[in-house]
């Protein structure tokens, strides 16, 4: 393993335990290759075979905690050999195929009993196998998934395959109580950390469409209809989906917020509400229809009102960081500016790695006049983003504003060598060079302190002591 991989990296600061429930399965498909290609030549995807390499070793990890998952065995897989261009190999010129193996199981036991797709293509599938020995599952997983999922559906009584963000949609955790909760990544997708828990969580991405089927397909429509600026058309579908009457609660509320959207957007803000009123209703446990009508009243300019609303979201889901953000705004746009600041923290202490509540908080306090904190929380910006050029300007702004030229100095020449172009940096660099350099005049200009009578005796009577020292 390369020590600068992304892996890698995140590894070293984990601890012993953290580690033991990674599966990185590098070396098995570095292993099996001598057998077949366990990644393809056409495509950024390991082959079948090397889906089920490292399927083995995940379920392999998972025995040592649910013993009773089920395996695939070779004995089960005939392998054929398919020809297959792939992502990239039809892009290339000339064109460019492969031969790769593909697996066929001799004896499925597994059927899909859920599939829902959106408009973008993520997709969330339920598979069953009618075992009660076997356990349940939930993974939250990318396209490198795809090819182990007959594999995995074979393994557990039932298995949620759920095509998500970087991060767990916990609203799903909590709702099925999974035996096995699996998280898998590409590699590459360790570069960005995710954000959990969010607002965007698997009620908000496939809540909507969990209504009835024909509901689901106009639903899906309105989406799709949506994200082409549609917005009449969506309005339309939107209100077809909605015409059969709700069996699932949660579902029909998520449609309800989707039609509040489209309704604000045709400037129908009265009636949106109404749709957002309906949906808390439906919901009443849940943040988003509370967070949706806050942000709707904001809109209105009834800020009081959108304040009441935020913090009613925020109580209902006091761990998800973006509802606190949201009563801060509010109660910033109503005049509570303290209470604003105590939402602000009340975010960081969940996420103290959100840089845009950092600069908030800084905005605030200064606002306030207290610099010492408006420093301190620009400064955890630049320290958690170091090159961010919003950061930066932010810190070097209130250390020119408190006339420490020298820590200016400092952020503005990183400042100016990574955004040479940005001239209100050399000229705020310029300024504290000259500030500094008149300090330095100043202080050489100064001549030394007079002494007092008392101290030009003591000075008297140290040389008389000295002189006799060395006669």
């Amino acid at each position: 393993m390369n020590g600068h991989s992304p892996f890698a990296r995140l590894a070293a600061r984990l601890s012993p335990q953290a580690r033991a429930d990674i599966v990185y399965p590098l070396q098995s498909l570095i292993d099996g290759k001598s057998e077949r290609e366990t990644c393809q030549r056409t495509d950024s995807h390991w082959s079948e075979w090397g889906a089920y390499l490292a399927y083995r070793a995940l379920i392999a990890r998972i025995r040592r905690y649910v013993p009773n998952t089920g395996l695939v065995e070779p004995a089960a897989i005939e392998w054929r050999m398919r020809h297959s261009f792939g992502a990239m190999g039809v892009v290339m010129t000339p064109e460019r195929s492969e031969q790769i193996a593909v697996a066929k199981l001799l004896k499925p036991r597994s059927r899909y009993v859920r599939i829902i797709q959106t408009e973008v293509r993520d997709a969330c599938t339920v598979a069953e196998v009618d075992d009660p020995s076997l356990p349940t599952a939930v993974m939250f997983r990318d396209s490198y998934a795809t090819a182990m999922a007959p594999f995995l559906a074979e393994s557990f009584r039932r298995i949620w395959l759920v095509s998500s963000p970087n991060a767990v949609l916990y609203d799903l955790v909590e709702r099925e109580k999974p035996d096995v909760v699996i998280f898998e990544r590409a590699e590459r997708a360790l570069g960005w950390p995710p954000s959990e828990p969010d607002y965007n969580d698997f009620r908000s991405i496939y809540g909507d469409l969990m209504l009835d089927r024909d509901a689901a397909a106009a639903q899906k429509r309105s989406r799709s209809l949506l994200r082409e600026r549609k917005v009449n058309e969506a309005l339309a579908a939107s209100e077809e989906a909605l015409a059969t009457p709700p069996r699932d609660a949660m579902a029909y509320s998520r449609a309800l917020i989707h039609r509040a959207r489209l309704l604000e957007m045709l400037g129908q803000l009265p009636t949106a509400f109404e749709c957002l009123r309906h949906a808390a209703t439906l919901e009443p446990g849940a943040a988003l229809p509370l967070a949706a009508a806050a942000r709707l009243r904001l809109h209105q300019g009834r800020n009081e009102d959108a304040a009441v609303l935020a913090r009613r979201a925020a109580a209902a889901e006091p761990s998800v960081p973006d509802y606190h953000d949201l009563v801060a705004t509010c109660l910033e746009r109503a005049g509570d500016k303290e209470g604003a600041a105590a939402a602000l923290e009340a975010e960081l202490a969940i996420d103290g790695m959100r840089v845009s509540a950092r600069l908030h908080l800084c905005r605030i306090r200064r606002g306030q006049g207290d610099m010492a904190e408006a420093r301190r929380h620009a400064q955890a910006a630049v320290d958690i983003e170091p090159n961010n050029q919003i950061n930066l300007a932010t810190l070097a702004n209130i250390l020119v504003a408190q006339s420490d030229w020298a820590a200016g100095r400092e952020v503005l020449q990183k400042a100016v060598d990574l955004y040479p172009g940005v001239d209100l940096f050399r000229r705020f660099l310029t300024l504290c060079e000259a500030r500094l350099a008149e300090a330095r005049r100043a202080a050489a200009a100064v001549p030394p302190p007079a002494q007092g009578p008392a101290q030009a005796l003591r000075a008297t009577e140290k040389k008389t002591k000295s002189k006799g020292r060395r006669k």
